[in-house]
């Protein structure tokens, strides 16, 4: 909903408000009429009324020009957020100078060692945790050990996958098949051993 919409639906509640209240006033003069008495009291009741309704109005009103500067300032960032967008997408080069930015020497140092952005993570975690430097932590029994466990389990499924691979033949080659003549089947072996 934007500010627009609420101040519309704010007016029209305030003149809900004052048509609603209009009308019960009516409806209490049309009785008082009955007795001189109740004619006093009522009278003196309305502009009680009529007080709290345009107290009523007041406060709607007062409300109505805080949500407006609410709806400016959302209007206002929105908008700010929107060129903010636009120059980047315009200008990539911006939003990867930002991210470069943020890489520390250390963190640099540790990449040319060959550590994967998640240990380098890991390590951040820990000098953290321990309030040590980067450096220290990669010295850090956590880490060492979190390193080993990462290279074990890499281990093993190299493992898996090399058991996955197969025969190493392909299913292109010719293979050896019933009623081969024996000349054929010794130039197929001499071709799959490498001897032609």
């Amino acid at each position: 909903m934007s500010a627009y919409d609420t101040i519309i639906n704010t007016d029209q509640a305030v003149l809900n408000l004052e048509k609603h209240h209009m009308t019960n006033v009516n409806d209490e003069n049309e009785n008082s009429l009955n007795s001189t008495e109740q004619t006093v009291i009522n009278e003196n009741d309305n502009t009680h009324e009529e007080t709290q309704g345009a107290d009523d109005v007041d406060a709607l009103k007062e409300q109505n020009k805080r949500l407006f500067e609410r709806a400016k300032q959302a209007e206002a960032e929105k908008k700010a957020m929107k060129a903010e967008r636009d120059a980047l997408v315009n200008n990539p080069s911006k939003a990867i100078s930002k991210t470069s930015a943020d890489v520390s020497a250390e963190e640099l140092r540790l990449i040319a060692r060959g550590l994967s952005d998640e240990e380098i993570d890991k390590a951040k975690v820990i000098a953290k945790g321990l309030g040590i430097s980067l450096p220290d932590a990669l010295k850090d029994e956590m880490f060492l050990s979190y390193q080993n466990k990462k290279k074990e389990d890499a281990r093993k499924e190299k493992a898996k996958l090399g058991a996955s691979k197969g025969s190493g033949q392909s299913d292109n080659e010719p293979s050896f098949k019933e009623g081969m003549s024996p000349d054929e089947h010794k130039a197929l072996w001499k071709k799959q051993n490498g001897f032609e």
